[in-house]
């Protein structure tokens, strides 16, 4: 199984720090508490709060790949999932900018 190309190398992710610093340090801690945590429940609410950082990061990237020129099916493609799919999770936020499919 290929390596996803983020975690290849540290460069995006020193790019991403330095942007969005707050960002990345509350998915790093959410990331962390989940991991370390020794109660079940309290790493079950750690781990939905981490889905809950990286869905909103999501839609921002989503949103930002759009605006900059994108399809749906090509963010679509990068998610792993249907243009339809994209199409319906992301048209109400950002469909003006880019109705492409």
């Amino acid at each position: 199984m290929e390596t996803p190309a983020p975690l290849r190398d540290n460069v995006g992710v020193t790019a991403i720090t330095q942007r969005r610093p707050a960002v990345v340090e509350r998915i790093i801690l959410r990331t962390r508490g989940t991991l370390t945590e020794r109660d079940p429940l309290i790493a079950l609410d750690e781990l939905q709060a981490l889905r809950c950082e990286l869905d909103a990061y999501e839609h921002e990237l989503a949103g930002r790949a759009l605006a900059s020129g994108a399809t749906f099916a090509a963010v679509a493609r990068s998610l792993g999932i249907s243009r339809q799919a994209a199409h319906r999770r992301y048209r109400d936020e950002f469909g003006g900018r880019n109705g492409s499919f």
